[in-house]
């Protein structure tokens, strides 16, 4: 059996036992129960399956370092492993509709979208395990190069069009392009540019260098006219940001990169704790950011609630979108890059009538998280994979 089929069975087997014991919570949660229950309930297998798979991928490269011959060989056993793992996580979710769908996206987004959209995940591999056995390679610092313009959002708008030739990104409709420009006019605006892009979750995005947002199809779908306008204009609000804000978020969506890199540098210059010390760096960085970013989501929010009918609609929006998202309202994280929900809707003076939940179950996202890689590693470590 070749390698790369043995670790895309033992990743599926893995993450489909790991990810029934994940949701199963969710599985078992009465169907008249409210969205904020099953939010909270449904959001440990969220999280195990955002992290489950590319975590268990670079675990894998790590310990196979010495037997992975070239970056082709690096990539094909990442992305079986991302695969398998992303096939067991939908055979985890049967039968629990709303995270089914959500996976089966997920699926579409590792076979296409990780390659049109956000390739750095795929790239970030060979940078991992060539920078720890050939840091002289000129392919480790080639990979890292294009690593750098990607985070960076510099080659965002080729992305998005090679996104747009898969069917992964497509035109919105011609009510939000008219929601849209009435806000611009409104607010006196150059009108920005808004596509649909397959992902996920219910929710919209600025890219504020490009003068871009992205929406969702369950947003453009679900949500009501009035409350998407309400959104929007929350986005707009990202995209009247200064030019500094922008750099400062160009500078923590490359952060991860550079840490990346330190791994052949630290080779090259025979510094060992250079890795260590660039993420002890990072976490500092990363603790200022997100107080930093929440503020920029408060800016936002009152940008929204002045401009789309008073801060009660926005928040009847941003209680929609979590609703439909089944995004928990209460997090639990004292740090983080937007606030709670509860928080924002009492800061736009509006009272829900549901009470804050109890915060997701972080115990049950890490036990999950670490059994899988336990798991992935000892294969890993018993077979010592020869070269490709």
């Amino acid at each position: 059996m070749p390698v790369w089929f043995a670790f895309f069975l033992l990743s599926a087997a893995t993450h489909a036992v790991v990810g029934y014991l994940a949701i199963r919570p969710r599985r078992v949660c009465p169907p008249d129960a409210h969205w904020t229950q099953k939010a909270r309930l449904g959001w440990p297998f969220r999280q195990f399956g955002a992290v489950g798979p590319s975590a268990g991928a670079a675990m894998v490269m790590v310990v196979m370092r010495d037997h992975l011959a070239d970056w082709w060989s690096v990539t094909i056993l990442a992305w079986s492993v991302l695969m398998g793992s992303t096939v067991g996580l939908i055979l985890a979710t049967r039968g629990v509709k709303v995270l089914e769908n959500r996976v089966v996206d997920w699926m579409l987004t590792l076979a296409t979208s990780w390659i049109a959209l956000n390739p750095t995940v795929i790239l970030a591999y060979p940078v991992l395990a060539l920078g720890l056995t050939r840091p002289w390679d000129p392919m480790t610092w080639a990979f890292g190069g294009v690593l750098i313009l990607f985070s960076s959002g510099t080659l965002n708008p080729v992305t998005l069009g090679l996104g747009r030739r898969l069917g992964l990104v497509c035109p919105v409709t011609e009510p939000v392009v008219g929601m849209v420009r009435e806000l611009s006019e409104e607010l006196g605006m150059r009108p920005p540019k808004v596509l649909s892009i397959r992902v996920a979750a219910a929710n919209a995005f600025a890219l504020p260098k490009h003068r871009m947002i992205l929406v969702t199809p369950m947003v453009e779908r679900l949500l009501e006219p009035d409350l998407m306008k309400a959104i929007l204009a929350h986005e707009m609000g990202h995209l009247a940001e200064t030019e500094t804000h922008g750099s400062i978020r160009i500078l923590r969506a490359s952060s991860p990169v550079v840490i990346l890199l330190a791994i052949p540098l630290a080779g090259l210059l025979d510094w060992p704790l250079l890795p260590a010390a660039t993420v002890v760096l990072y976490l500092v960085m990363l603790r200022r950011f997100h107080a930093w970013s929440s503020a920029r989501e408060t800016d936002a929010d009152s940008f929204a609630g002045g401009t789309t009918g008073g801060p009660l609609k926005f928040a009847r929006a941003l209680e929609r979108i979590h609703e439909l998202g089944e995004t928990p309202a209460v997090m639990g994280r004292k740090e983080s890059t937007h606030p709670e929900l509860v928080q924002r809707l009492a800061e736009l003076g509006y009272t829900p009538e549901w009470s804050a939940p109890d915060p997701p179950s972080r115990a049950r996202t890490m036990i999950c998280t670490v059994s899988a890689l336990l798991i992935l590693v000892a294969v890993a470590v018993w077979w010592q994979v020869p070269t490709f």
